[in-house]
């Protein structure tokens, strides 16, 4: 499951056009990590977008311990 999640978000950051346009707003998606593990676990970005991922994590008891 957290392999699918971090895979999801890199093509997430590509598709949207992340680092392609800086002038346009970007779109915060905040992610907590808690001992249910990631919530949201999905969400939904306009297209073609920039999108700011913020994670805070919750709980120490979870092994979801590092995004790459």
């Amino acid at each position: 499951m957290k392999n699918i999640l971090i895979a999801s978000l890199v093509t997430l950051s590509v598709s949207t056009g992340f680092a392609s346009d800086k002038s346009a707003t970007s779109q915060v998606v905040e992610i907590q990590i808690t001992e249910n593990g990631f919530e949201p676990s999905n969400f939904k970005v306009k297209p073609d977008s920039p999108v700011t991922l913020k994670v805070t994590r919750k709980t120490d008891n979870t092994c979801a311990t590092e995004i790459l």
